[in-house]
């Protein structure tokens, strides 16, 4: 006869995991690693200590050695008008991003202190390439030159233009705009003189000054008066040959 084997209903059941997932796992966890490491190389963060003390940038003369260039960064306004402008040599420290980290005037000299200052003000927010020691960026000393440009002169504005210069067809003179008559200071009396006076108007088109011309004694309160009020008159600008000019007008005042 056959035998027949039952199976044990209390044996504990053991359940055998196949292990090549923790295998693919570690290896790809080692190849992240190694990846995040050669990144960190090449990106400069993982460098010998060396390398991160500054050089000076007589030093970059191997082959995979860079030397900074500037990005950016204009000449500054010479802070005074001197016949020739100087040239300062400043010593500036580059961090490894191409940013100045440091500056200072090298070999500074007497009397130039106000280009000295400014040089150094500009040169703060110069930029510059990283430089490169064996293809990894360093700090790096160097010596640059600052010139200095001359600030651009404010035009002088033109002499005020007399009315009687207003000749050409694109000449305009100016017009009123708003104001009124001003009041007699004697109503009671038939006197109603007429001020003659001469106005400046200005660009803007306000009486700047006024004048009373041929003025009388017998007539002083009406010329002040006349005067006071011409000043808070508005007229266009004067135009000649097209371009807004301060003007010279003559203007009569008569009183209500």
């Amino acid at each position: 006869m056959g035998r027949v084997i039952f199976a044990d209903t209390g044996a504990t059941e053991v359940e055998v995991k196949p292990s090549a997932p923790k295998v693919v796992a570690a290896v790809i966890g080692i190849a992240l690693l190694v990846a995040g490491s050669l990144f960190a190389w090449r990106a400069g963060w993982l460098v010998v200590e060396e390398h991160r003390e500054p050089v000076e940038i007589s030093d970059l003369n191997g082959p995979r050695d860079v030397v900074p260039a500037l990005l950016s960064g204009m000449p500054p306004p010479a802070p005074e008008d001197r016949p020739v402008l100087p040239t300062t040599l400043c010593r500036i420290l580059l961090d490894t991003r191409g940013s100045v980290y440091e500056v200072r005037v090298f070999q500074p000299r007497s009397g130039l202190d106000a280009f000295e200052q400014a040089a150094i003000a500009a040169v703060r927010l110069y930029r510059f390439s990283p430089a490169q020691r064996e293809g990894v960026a360093v700090p790096v000393w160097i010596i640059w030159p600052v010139d200095f440009v001359r600030a651009p002169r404010v035009a002088e504005p033109m002499e005020p233009v007399p009315a009687s210069l207003f000749r050409a067809s694109r000449d305009r003179l100016p017009k009123l705009l708003e104001g009124q008559q001003p009041e007699t200071p004697f109503p009671e009396r038939r006197l109603r003189p007429k001020i003659d006076c001469r106005l400046l108007i200005d660009h803007q088109g306000n009486a700047i000054e006024a004048e009373v011309v041929n003025p009388r004694d017998e007539l002083e309160l009406y010329e002040r008066i006349a005067l006071d009020t011409v000043k808070n008159y508005r007229f266009t600008v004067g135009e000649r040959e097209g371009v807004p000019v301060a003007t010279w007008i003559p203007w009569s005042v008569s009183f209500q």
